[in-house]
C-alpha cells in the first residue's frame, strides 16, 4: 500500500512550497485518494476560514507608508499583501501620479527593483508608464503613470458589448506584443492588472486600456540569460496557461500571454473566468485537464467569429494557439470590421477524440461494443444518446455550481475589503462602502429567489446584510431603514440551516446574527430592546450541546453581559451594571457544569471576565488566583493579556469616578471625585503593581475614558461629554508631571484633546474642533521632542496639522497655537 502524505505536506501544497517533482507526485497520489482529498478540502475551508471576510476581526493600525520627497499624498488608492498604492501630486508640476509601495524580504525587494527595471525598458500607451523609482524606509517606491478609471476588473459589471470586449483586448494584444518585442514576458495579465485611462463615466469602448504590474515578469528570448523561476505554478490560477502549472524554459514563451488575453476575453463575454476552483489545487486540476465551456452556451449573444477567437486563445497546446499576441490583434480587428477571420473552429473529430481521452472506459465500451455488430448499434446508439443528455445535464449544473462559486469568490473578496476598512483603517466613506456592498447583495437576492443558490451563498447573503446592517448603523441611520437588512440576513442564514441543518458554522451564523440584532439596540442607545435581545441570544446558546458550546464562537458570549454592565455604568445606573456581570458569572458556571468539568474555566477569554468581575468587586486576590491558575499553552499571562483583563474592563469602572459616578460597591470615593492628582496616584500604582509599561498604561486609559465620552456623545449630553474630556485633560496633565520624560504620557494628552474634535464635530463647533486639535499638536510635538526618531508620532502631527490647516485656511497656524 502506498503510504498517503503527511499533513505538513498538504498544507505545502495549498501554499504551493514543494519543488516541481514533489508538487507532480502528490497531485498524481490526490486523484486515487479520497481520504486524503478530504483531509485537503478541510485544511482548504479552515484557511478560508481563518483568514477570511467572515471571522471577527480585533482593532489593528494600517502600517503607515513614509512619504517620498518630492510628492504630497493624497489618498490611498488600494491595499495588498505586499504594498500599498496610494494617490499622490508631483510637486514640480502638480501632476497625480499613483504611489506604489511594494514591501517585504530581500528577494521581494528583487524582484520589485526588477519590475522597475523592466517598465523602464518600455514605452508604449498601451502600458502603464515608470516615472521613477526610490527605495525609501524598507519599501521600494514605484512612480506610476495614475489611471482614474481604475481596473477592468471594477468595470465588467454588467458585462461589456461582445464588440467593445474585442477591441479592449485587440489594444491589449498590440501592446502585450511591444512588451514582447522587448524581451519580457508579463505572465500575470488579468482583469486587475488592466488600467483604464480615462475615468469612470466613460464606456469600456471609449477607454485606453494598459497593462500594469510586471512583478511576475520574465525575460525571454535571449540564450546568454540566465532563465531561473521558482518550482511550482507561477501566475494567477483562473488567467495562467497550463504551461505555467510546471514552468520550464523550453515550455514558457509569448503563447503564455495570449493565453492570458484569451481568459480576459472570455470573462468579459460570459462573466467568468474559463476555469474557478473551490481552491487553487481544484482550479489547477480544471486548467490540466477540462476545457472550458464554449462562451455561447453561457451567454448566447456572443457571435461565433468571437467564440472561435476565444477558444484558439486557450487551446491546452501553445503551438496551436495564435502565433503571437499581433496576430491576436490582427484578427480581433477583423473581426470588428466584419471581415472573416483567420481562426477556424476545432474540428468535431478533435473534440471527440478530447471527449475519449477525458472518458476512456466509456470510449473503450463503445470500442468494443461495435465489434460486435451492426445487431447492437441501435442499442448502443441510444445509450450514447443518454450519456449526450447526461452530460448536457451536468454541464448545467457545472455552470450552476460555478457561478455560485463565482459569486460567492466575489463576495469574499469585496467583503474582505470592506472589513480591512471598517476594522483596521481609521476613516473610511461609509457611503462608498455601501455602494460596494448593496450590488453584490441584490445579486444574492435574485439568486435566492430564482432557486439557484447554495447554501454556502445562503450564509454569505445572511453575512453580508450583518455587515450592511453594521455600516448602516455607523451612517447613523434610524432602525426603520437597517432593519429590513438585518431581517432578510436572519431569513437566509435560517434558510441555510434547513440545508444544512448539522453544520456548526451555519448555527454560529445565525447567532452571530441574533447578536448583531443585540449590538444594533446597543449602538442605538436602545437599553430596552437590548435587554430583550440579549436573553434570547442567551437562550439560544444554552441551547446548544456543550460540545458546540466549546467553540470560541460561543466563547465570546461572556462578552455581551460585560456590554452591557458596561453601558448601564456609563449611564449611571450601578445597580443594573452589577446584575449583568452576576448574569455573566452566573451564565459560566452554568455552561460549566454542563461540559467537561473545568474546561471553561481554564480558557483565557472565560478566566479574564471572571478576573474583571472578581477586581470590580474589590477581590485583587481572587483575581489574581483566576488569573494565575490558566495553564501554560492555553494564554500564558504577559502583558498584552493583563492590559486586557485589567488594565481596559477594570479602569472603564475605576475611572468612572472621573465623571463623578460611584463605584460598583455604590459608593463614590472622596479622595477621587474630581481630583486628577488623586487619580493619577492611583493608575500610577496599580500600573506599576500589575506590571504595564507606560505605553500600555496610556492606551488603558484612553480606551476607558474614550468609552465614557463616546457613550455621552451618543446619549446626546454634550456638557457632559465635554466635563469629562476636560477632566480626562487635567488628568494626563498629571500623569505628564509624574512622567516628564515618557512620550506615552503626552501622546495621551493628545488622544484626550482630539475628545473636544469629536464634540465640536457633533455640534458642528469649529471652534471647539480648533481647539482640540491645537492641544493635540502641542502634546504630539511635545512627544517627538523626546522620541525623533518615531515616524508614527511624525506621521500623526502631519495628519492633524492638516486637519488644522484645512478646517480656516485664512488664518494661519500660529495664530491658532498662540490663542
Amino acid at each position: 500500500m502506498i503510504e498517503c502524505p503527511s499533513l505538513d505536506d498538504l498544507r505545502q501544497l495549498i501554499s504551493e512550497s514543494l519543488d516541481e517533482a514533489a508538487f507532480e507526485a502528490l497531485e498524481s497520489h490526490l486523484e486515487h485518494c479520497s481520504l486524503c482529498q478530504e483531509t485537503l478540502d478541510r485544511e482548504l475551508v479552515a484557511k478560508t476560514r481563518a483568514g477570511g471576510a467572515f471571522r471577527q476581526v480585533e482593532e489593528a493600525m494600517p502600517v503607515p507608508v513614509p512619504v517620498l520627497p518630492g510628492y504630497r499624498l493624497v489618498r490611498e488608492l488600494g491595499r495588498g499583501g505586499m504594498g500599498v498604492v496610494s494617490l499622490a501630486t508631483r510637486e514640480e508640476d502638480g501632476r497625480a501620479v499613483a504611489l506604489k509601495y511594494l514591501g517585504g524580504g530581500p528577494d521581494d525587494r528583487a524582484r520589485w527593483r526588477r519590475e522597475a527595471e523592466t517598465m523602464r525598458q518600455i514605452d508604449h500607451p498601451g502600458v502603464v508608464r515608470l516615472l521613477d523609482s526610490a527605495e525609501i524606509g524598507g519599501w521600494v517606491c514605484l512612480v506610476i503613470e495614475y489611471a482614474p478609471g481604475g481596473s477592468l476588473a471594477d468595470r465588467l459589471d454588467p458585462a461589456p458589448a461582445p464588440e467593445e470586449a474585442a477591441r479592449v483586448v485587440e489594444l491589449l494584444a498590440e501592446a502585450v506584443d511591444h512588451v514582447h518585442g522587448r524581451g519580457f514576458l508579463h505572465l500575470d495579465l488579468k482583469p486587475s492588472n488592466i488600467l483604464l485611462g480615462e475615468r469612470p463615466g466613460r464606456s469600456i469602448a471609449e477607454s485606453r486600456p494598459m497593462v500594469a504590474d510586471f512583478g511576475l515578469v520574465l525575460g525571454w528570448g535571449d540564450p546568454e540569460l540566465t532563465w531561473t523561476m521558482a518550482p511550482g505554478p507561477r501566475g494567477t490560477p483562473p488567467y495562467m496557461a497550463p504551461e505555467q502549472l510546471a514552468p520550464r524554459p523550453e515550455t514558457i514563451g509569448p503563447a503564455a500571454d495570449v493565453y492570458a488575453l484569451g481568459a480576459i476575453l472570455y470573462r468579459m463575454l460570459t462573466g467568468r473566468p474559463p476555469f474557478l476552483g473551490r481552491s487553487k489545487v481544484e482550479t489547477y486540476h480544471q486548467l490540466r485537464d477540462r476545457d472550458p465551456v464554449a462562451p455561447r452556451r453561457l451567454n448566447p449573444e456572443v457571435p461565433k467569429a468571437l467564440e472561435t477567437i476565444c477558444l484558439q486563445c486557450l487551446q491546452k497546446s501553445p503551438a496551436k494557439r495564435y502565433r503571437s499576441a499581433l496576430h491576436l490583434a490582427d484578427d480581433l480587428r477583423r473581426f470588428r470590421e466584419g471581415r472573416p477571420i483567420l481562426a477556424k473552429p476545432t474540428p468535431r473529430t478533435v473534440l471527440a477524440a478530447r471527449w475519449c481521452r477525458r472518458h476512456r472506459t466509456i470510449a473503450a465500451s463503445v470500442a468494443a461494443l461495435l465489434v460486435l455488430g451492426v445487431a447492437l448499434f441501435v442499442v448502443q446508439a441510444a445509450r450514447l444518446r443518454a450519456l449526450r443528455i447526461e452530460q448536457e445535464r451536468n454541464d448545467r449544473e457545472v455552470a450552476r455550481l460555478e457561478e455560485n462559486l463565482e459569486l460567492f469568490a466575489q463576495v469574499f473578496e469585496n467583503y474582505q475589503d470592506v472589513a480591512n476598512q471598517v476594522f483596521f483603517q481609521d476613516s473610511y466613506d461609509v457611503g462608498d462602502l455601501l455602494d460596494q456592498l448593496l450590488p453584490l447583495r441584490d445579486r444574492l437576492r435574485a439568486a435566492r429567489e430564482a432557486g439557484t443558490i447554495d447554501a454556502a451563498n445562503l450564509v454569505a447573503f445572511g453575512q453580508l446584510n450583518l455587515m450592511i446592517v453594521y455600516l448602516m448603523q455607523r451612517n447613523s441611520l434610524p432602525k426603520e431603514v437597517f432593519d429590513p437588512a438585518l431581517d432578510d440576513g436572519l431569513d437566509a442564514l435560517r434558510e441555510a440551516i434547513r440545508y444544512a441543518p448539522n453544520v456548526d458554522y451555519v448555527r454560529e451564523s445565525l447567532i452571530e446574527a441574533e447578536l448583531m440584532r443585540f449590538l444594533a439596540d446597543i449602538y442605538l442607545m436602545d437599553l430596552d430592546q437590548a435587554e430583550e435581545g440579549a436573553w434570547e441570544a442567551l437562550a439560544m446558546v444554552r441551547s446548544l450541546p456543550p460540545e458546540v458550546l466549546c467553540r470560541p464562537t460561543f466563547r465570546a458570549i461572556v462578552d455581551m453581559p460585560f456590554s452591557m454592565a458596561t453601558r448601564h455604568y456609563a449611564l449611571g445606573d450601578c445597580g443594573a451594571a452589577l446584575r449583568w456581570l452576576d448574569e455573566g458569572r452566573r451564565i459560566i458556571y452554568d455552561i460549566d457544569r454542563s461540559g467537561p468539568p473545568g474546561e471553561w474555566l481554564a480558557d483565557p477569554r472565560v478566566a479574564r471576565y471572571l478576573a474583571t468581575v472578581a477586581m470590580v468587586e474589590g477581590d485583587m486576590d481572587e483575581a489574581r488566583a483566576l488569573l494565575s491558575d490558566i495553564p501554560r499553552g492555553k494564554g500564558i499571562i504577559d502583558p498584552a493579556v493583563m492590559l486586557e483583563a485589567i488594565a481596559i474592563r477594570w479602569l472603564i469602572f475605576r475611572l468612572g469616578a472621573i465623571d463623578d459616578l460611584p463605584l460598583l460597591n455604590g459608593v463614590t470615593d472622596p479622595r477621587m471625585v474630581g481630583s486628577p492628582t488623586a487619580m493619577a496616584d492611583l493608575i500610577v500604582d496599580e500600573s506599576r503593581l500589575l506590571g504595564l509599561e507606560p505605553r500600555e498604561m496610556s492606551l488603558a486609559v484612553q480606551k476607558a475614558v474614550g468609552y465614557f465620552v463616546y457613550t455621552q456623545r451618543q446619549e446626546g449630553n454634550f456638557d457632559r461629554a465635554r466635563k469629562t474630556t476636560g477632566r480626562f485633560v487635567e488628568l494626563c496633565q498629571e500623569l505628564i508631571a509624574r512622567m516628564p520624560e515618557e512620550p506615552a504620557a503626552r501622546i495621551l494628552l493628545a488622544e484626550a484633546s482630539m475628545q473636544f474634535v469629536k464634540i465640536g464635530q457633533d455640534q458642528d463647533d469649529p471652534r471647539e474642533i480648533r481647539r482640540g486639535l491645537t492641544l493635540a499638536i502641542r502634546a504630539i510635538e511635545e512627544a517627538l521632542a523626546l522620541d525623533p526618531e518615531n515616524e508614527d508620532y511624525r506621521a500623526t502631527l502631519a495628519e492633524r496639522d492638516q486637519l488644522l490647516k484645512g478646517l480656516s485656511a485664512e488664518e494661519p497656524r500660529q495664530a491658532f497655537l498662540g490663542g
